[in-house]
């Protein structure tokens, strides 16, 4: 039986709508987003914030 807040059909959704408006209000403008592919409509500048290049160490990113 799932949870009532599971990953996979609230926990992420839910946190990909915070991180876009966070990376709406970073840019001080509307972003769109696709949600099937998470990415933003012809939006460069606002899909490079959806990522680090460099993560603080020791973190690591790991591969999947």
């Amino acid at each position: 039986e799932k949870t009532a807040c599971d990953l996979e059909t609230v926990g992420h959704p839910a946190s990909m709508l915070c991180h876009a408006g966070n990376i709406s209000a970073r840019l001080g403008r509307r972003v769109v987003l696709d949600p099937k592919t998470e990415m933003f409509v012809n939006d460069d500048e606002a899909n490079a914030l959806r990522g680090r290049r460099e993560w603080r160490k020791p973190w690591v990113l790991p591969e999947v």
